[in-house]
């Protein structure tokens, strides 16, 4: 067993770039400079606490005592070769630290060692990675759905205007199939966009709302306006909502209201139409749910974008009829 009054002077300790602390009878004895580094707190502070104090989970926590249990019983050879777990620094944050223990004698009485290490940034890094991978296949769905919505509907009047001949509805024709091609290139740049870091943007809920409003033949009324933190994505989300309303909800008016609700931009989108069931309230952000056609991906995506925000979605009824879906962002003044 390593005695560390002989092997590692506390000197040594102090001065090695990754942590180590020490402890004994159930708290820190000892810990070194790195390790008030990674945690925030103070040696002081630090020396006054145990370091379950530290863990951020509950399964951490029961994980770490039966190590510490196991540790001072001996069986050293049934630990893991290294345990992951996330702490909570002094100031609230998150960190991922990679510990290995081993026994050693500390001022004469048996103690356990540890070895510390700050892996947060790979951690951050690896879930950034798989933020992107899951938004990049997102990307795939809201083309897959957006424009088979749009192409569909071009179609069906392409065919409407071959049995009448008229030039008017070749004309719509043509400006769906137009929209069609300014979303998939739309699409394509927030795809490159999340390859290459996917960093959000300020955009404005009212020029989205009023934009996409163009391409429907409903009554659709946008008031108020707010900067929130988004991407191209937003016109889908606008794009889907006034879909769900005309296609599901067979409204013929919509109002879109932007207000602040204390730290949060709030976007209602109300319409007339025939309302959702309370049985299908819960469900309709589901990827897959639909209660009668279509694939069931249009508010599933709307609700993933959202996350992606920082917000959320919620659907209610509206007064006397129809639906409301309301949009929540995170708003922080400048």
């Amino acid at each position: 067993m390593l005695d560390l009054d002989v092997a590692l002077p506390l000197e040594v300790l102090e001065k090695l770039r990754t942590g180590i602390y020490v402890y004994q009878e159930g708290r820190f004895v000892f810990l070194n400079r790195e390790v008030e580094r990674i945690s925030g707190y103070t040696r002081e502070e630090l020396l006054r606490k145990s370091p379950y104090d530290l863990l951020a989970d509950e399964t951490d926590r029961e994980n770490i005592r039966l190590f510490t249990e196991m540790s001072e019983s001996g069986k050293f050879d049934n630990l893991p070769e290294r345990y992951v777990a996330k702490i909570r620094r002094k100031n609230g944050s998150p960190a991922w630290v990679e510990m290995k223990a081993f026994p050693a004698i500390f001022k004469g009485k048996e103690a356990i060692v540890c070895n510390v290490i700050d892996i947060t940034e790979l951690v951050l890094e690896e879930e950034r990675k798989k933020s992107i991978e899951r938004y990049v296949e997102l990307v795939g769905k809201i083309i897959r759905h957006d424009l088979a919505n749009k192409i569909s509907a071009a179609m069906n009047l392409l065919e409407l205007s071959m049995e009448k001949r008229e030039d008017e509805i070749v004309s719509k024709a043509y400006q769906i199939l137009a929209e069609s091609v300014k979303t998939l290139r739309r699409l394509r740049n927030l795809e490159l966009l999340m390859k290459t870091g996917g960093e959000l943007r300020v955009v404005s809920v009212k020029e989205v709302f009023e934009e996409v409003s163009k391409n429907y033949s409903i009554n659709v009324v946008v008031t108020g306006d707010a900067a929130v933190m988004a991407d191209d994505g937003l016109y889908s989300i606008a794009d889907n909502l006034l879909n769900n309303a005309v296609k599901h909800g067979r409204c013929k008016n919509v109002r879109v209201a932007t207000e602040w609700e204390k730290d949060k931009v709030v976007v209602r989108v109300e319409d007339d139409g025939i309302g959702i069931s309370d049985e299908n309230k819960s469900r309709i952000f589901n990827e897959g749910f639909h209660s009668g056609e279509g694939q069931g991906l249009g508010l599933f995506i709307v609700a993933s974008l959202m996350e992606r925000y920082g917000g959320n979605v919620e659907v209610k009824d509206n007064e006397p009829t129809g639906t409301v879906f309301v949009l929540k962002f995170p708003y922080k003044k400048d």
